[in-house]
């Protein structure tokens, strides 16, 4: 009879050499063999940090220490709460340039406000006033005022004569002026107008011109220093060729002759659109006489400007017109003792008659002429 053998195998599995995971990757408390639990079943190392949820705002970050986590979330805030705070608007932003608000992405429109309705107005024979009005907002800061003796200078050519806010800066859409000064007499000046805001490219361009007035009598008086300043007309109630005439000395002041008194002349042969603005007026020896004279531009710059004699009250009384023709002569009339009188003056013809309706050039009290 045969014999029977049992052959008992042990329960042998796999060992630590076999896994890939270690301890620290195994839930706290949970046991298991790993790569470096030396085959034996141990408690695992890993920490359970359960669900994680955050919210960040632009710029945070979050940090995870090592673990398991159970699920969550991290999301950002919406754009529209991190923005919401912005008081920014469209025009006070550059234009061109871009900021937030409230979520959105925004395109700021801000650029410089122009004044308007500009114009050149002759102050003097050296000044002329540049008239506008400030834009009813900003932001502008003031004008550029560039200037050109020989036509429109543009924003860049000619020469810059003003920079500011005038003399009514701060008023929105109100009357302001700046006056340009240290010119010539007799003219015609080309200005561009540009507005300006610092930190913002200029606002419009507006070219304007003036001409200045000529030189006041009393600036050719005292420029030339005449000795006298008189006035001859032809006594209107005399025949054709008679001499007799109305005759004033005067203190030039402004354009106007002042503080007349007549005294009795009679020479000169005029005509009734004719008058005499007599500069150096002498009672000499002919070889004593002196001079005086006024150059050509100046002489011609009477030519086209108005002359009247008003009354005490400012009222005209007799407007004799246009200057047409003005002429520098000379004149004496010898006196048998040696002496004689000498006149230089200014012969004027003018566009009216010195006679209208009954009014003759003779000079109320207290009256005065103007050039006009």
């Amino acid at each position: 009879m045969a014999d029977a053998f049992l052959k008992q195998y042990g329960g042998s599995g796999a060992g630590s050499d076999d896994c890939t995971a270690k301890r620290n990757q195994v839930l706290a408390g949970v046991t298991a063999v790993t790569s470096d639990s030396d085959d034996e079943a141990l408690a695992g190392t890993m920490p359970e940090r359960g669900k994680l949820s955050r919210t960040l705002s632009a710029g945070e970050s979050v940090t995870l220490s090592e673990g398991h986590y159970a699920g969550g979330t991290v999301s950002a805030q919406s754009l529209a709460s991190q923005t919401g705070g912005a008081t920014a608007e469209d025009r006070y932003v550059k234009k061109g340039l871009t900021y937030w608000k409230d979520g959105v992405l925004r395109t700021g429109t801000m650029e410089t406000q122009s004044a308007i309705s500009f114009s050149a107005a002759a102050l003097s024979s050296t000044a002329i006033r540049i008239s506008w009005k400030n834009p009813a907002k900003g932001p502008w800061e003031g004008i550029r005022v560039r200037m050109s003796a020989s036509g429109t200078p543009g924003a860049s050519g000619g020469t810059e004569k003003y920079r500011g806010a005038g003399n009514n800066p701060n008023q929105g859409g109100g009357n302001n002026y700046a006056d340009i000064t240290g010119l010539d007499p007799s003219q015609t000046y080309y200005f561009t107008c540009t507005s300006y805001y610092t930190g913002l490219p200029d606002g419009s361009s507006a070219n304007i011109q003036g001409k200045t007035k000529p030189k006041s009598i009393e600036e050719l008086w005292n420029e030339y220093k005449y000795p006298s300043c008189e006035t001859t007309f032809k006594d209107n109630s005399s025949g054709a060729n008679s001499t007799a005439c109305y005759n004033h000395t005067w203190t030039p002041s402004g354009d106007r002759l002042t503080g007349g008194k007549k005294f009795t002349l009679n020479h000169f042969s005029l005509g009734l659109n004719e008058m005499l603005l007599v500069m150096l007026d002498e009672y000499k020896r002919a070889s004593e006489f002196s001079s005086a004279t006024m150059n050509t531009t100046d002489i011609q710059t009477f030519v086209g400007r108005g002359i009247r004699i008003l009354k005490a009250t400012g009222e005209t009384k007799l407007d004799l017109g246009k200057i047409l023709t003005a002429k520098l002569e000379e004149d004496s009339s010898y006196n048998t003792q040696g002496y004689s009188y000498h006149w230089i003056y200014l012969k004027f013809t003018v566009s009216n008659p010195l006679v209208t309706d009954g009014l003759s050039p003779s000079i109320p009290d207290g009256g005065c002429i103007e050039f006009y």
